[in-house]
């Protein structure tokens, strides 16, 4: 396989020539991938999709995406490692901010078609756990929610989203809806402060057993910060999982709380 630094990122358009390349590298990135090739493989065939991302088609993004790679391939490698990808582009200004913004709301398609996928598989009639993620609508930073969601449904979680959200239409949201989990997700320019403020006006409102939870980029700046009022701090996916299913439990044990 060529490797996908024969494409440079510093260019705006393809020829015709190039792009076919450039489809190919990212079909067979993803086959590979989903082999679970080593790290240092990985971190090539991550680049390749990463180009697409940037550069590609919608029409071959929209292949790519909806190809026969693992939900759990796309939430766990492919989209995180494409976002730090794009990160250190931003960070070192090989990308345009056009650039980064139209593969970030590729790599939310992403996220959001396997979430689809995840929710065709939940029956109607079963009763799972429910949780809620909150993107404050001072936030720009929203595809880690929405990956967050989709994780979440992975592992069997109704999960849903708020994105640019404002204060008084949440609390309006978890006033009238028996969530087991509501999460913030918190980037720059808010304050872990005033996710405190967030958590302790949603906790007024609920009598149930529904947990609080604050994650997000803010968490990449400062990891061991302490958010008074919440149940959970930080980016763990399990640990959230884990908390959405223990107020699931106390709420079906116990169902007048």
């Amino acid at each position: 396989m060529a490797r996908p630094n024969d494409i440079g990122t510093h260019r705006e358009t393809f020829s015709s020539v190039e792009n076919e390349h450039l489809r190919k590298l990212a079909f067979e990135a993803l086959h590979l991938l989903s082999k679970d090739e080593s790290p240092l493989e990985g971190h090539h065939y991550l680049k390749a999709i990463h180009h697409s991302a940037v550069f590609g088609s919608d029409e071959v993004w929209s292949k790519l995406v909806h190809g026969q790679t693992s939900n759990s391939k796309w939430l766990e490698t492919i989209i995180p490692g494409v976002a730090e990808l794009l990160g250190q582009d931003w960070l070192e200004d090989r990308l345009s901010f056009a650039q980064v913004t139209l593969a970030t709301a590729r790599l939310q398609q992403a996220a959001r078609a396997s979430a689809a996928r995840q929710r065709k598989e939940f029956f109607a009639a079963e009763a799972r756990p429910s949780a809620l993620i909150i993107v404050p609508s001072s936030c720009d930073h929203t595809l880690g929610a929405v990956t967050m969601a989709a994780l979440l449904l992975e592992r069997g979680i109704n999960a849903i989203t708020m994105i640019r959200a404002k204060q008084a239409d949440a609390l309006q949201r978890v006033a009238t809806h028996d969530f087991d989990a509501v999460f913030l997700s918190w980037s720059y320019p808010e304050t872990l402060e005033n996710a405190q403020n967030w958590i302790v006006k949603m906790r007024d409102l609920v009598e149930g057993p529904t947990r609080f939870g604050v994650g997000g980029s803010i968490f990449n700046h400062q990891p061991d910060h302490v958010v008074a009022g919440a149940d959970l701090y930080g980016n763990e996916i399990e640990d959230a999982a884990q908390l959405c299913r223990t107020s699931f439990e106390i709420r079906t044990n116990n169902p007048q709380v």
